[in-house]
């Protein structure tokens, strides 16, 4: 079954509804606003895209407009660690005769193009080198500062940063996902780099599809959109409400051709707390805070910290870990109880 593929706007009621096309020249059902085509842009292709522009073409004479899928094999097709320039280089020909040709040719119908469809279980895919492991150790020493401070999150395993390898975090639950979220840095700020050979005009997007089981406190991390403004990005699956991340994604895909907005959005969030922050305490009260609202049956958002003031709209009751807000966190809480909204701190009585 396709799936139907939606950009979400949040100040329009009406998201746009993409049909997701996988067959040339396809005729589209009435309902949608644009489809989706394919290009292959990985290491192996010869980058003609004549199939794909056919199709655009076909699909404009519906009125439709088009969301590109570019595909360049990211990140589970790369054969060189995310180091290698030659490799960079060559994606960079793909993303750059994209803007050259199709982008020239379809700029005024086009709504957007993925770079990226895929699990969010970016460990899996990494291929390490000494510079990723260096960048690993620094990543951990920044967040932990010490040794110790780290190997009280990963059972007492951790002696000096220097010893660290991705096998010895792999041991531990907490240690995967630290593992996790680091790869999904390297791998943002990979596809960020790629990005701006496209034109700024265009929003590129990453597509997740994350497991039915993936833990939210370790999703929302991974999809926060942190210091990645010219990025763009979107759950591929129906077992999250479309409402929990809005303030992370600007697009959804469904299993379903049918879809219901909801009608009432949530008026509840829970400020999720920047990187720095990213601990076994943290972890426990942020699934804590969750089991409670669903208990009482109350929709949430979840908003990271950074985007509070241009996503607190509509929000009555902001739940926070007063323990894990920075200064400048501080200072948007004044902004949002100014504007007669409520603060719940929750703390973990454990």
């Amino acid at each position: 079954m396709n799936k139907t593929f939606y950009l979400i706007n949040e100040s329009s009621e009406k998201p746009i509804r993409i049909y997701n096309s996988k067959r040339v020249l396809e005729l589209i059902p009435p309902g949608f606003h644009a489809a989706t085509v394919l290009l292959d842009g990985t290491l192996q292709s010869d980058l003609n895209w004549k199939q794909g522009s056919e199709s655009a073409k076909k699909f404009m004479a519906q009125g439709l407009k088009i969301f590109w899928e570019l595909d360049l094999g990211l990140f589970a097709k790369l054969q060189e660690p995310l180091s290698d320039q030659m490799q960079f280089q060559a994606l960079q020909i793909s993303l750059k005769h994209f803007r050259d040709t199709v982008w020239k040719e379809f700029e005024h119908h086009t709504v957007g193009i993925s770079i990226f469809i895929g699990t969010t279980d970016f460990a899996k895919q990494m291929k390490w080198n000494n510079d990723q492991i260096d960048n690993l150790q620094l990543w951990l020493k920044e967040l932990y500062q010490t040794p110790e401070k780290l190997s009280e999150q990963l059972e007492g395993l951790v002696k000096s940063f220097q010893d660290i390898q991705p096998d010895l975090l792999q041991q531990t639950v907490f240690g995967k996902s630290l593992l996790k979220l680091f790869c999904r840095n390297a791998f943002f700020e990979y596809a960020e780099l790629l990005a701006r050979s496209l034109p700024p005009e265009i929003p590129v997007y990453l597509l997740f599809d994350p497991s039915p089981t993936q833990d939210i406190y370790l999703l929302a991390n991974m999809i926060a959109q942190d210091n990645f403004d010219s990025l763009h990005f979107g759950i591929t699956t129906p077992n999250y409400p479309i409402y929990t991340f809005t303030n992370h994604i600007q697009a959804i895909l469904e299993s379903h051709m049918t879809y219901d907005i909801p009608v009432q959005k949530p008026t509840t969030a829970i400020c999720l707390p920047p990187q720095q922050f990213f601990n076994k305490e943290n972890y426990i009260s942020f699934h804590e805070i969750i089991d409670d609202l669903k208990q009482q049956n109350t929709q949430f958002r979840i908003i990271p910290e950074n985007t509070l003031t241009t996503s607190w709209e509509g929000i009555d009751t902001l739940i926070i870990l007063p323990d894990s807000v920075t200064p400048q966190g501080k200072r948007k809480l004044q902004g949002f109880t100014a504007a007669s909204g409520k603060i719940q701190a929750y703390v973990n009585t454990c």
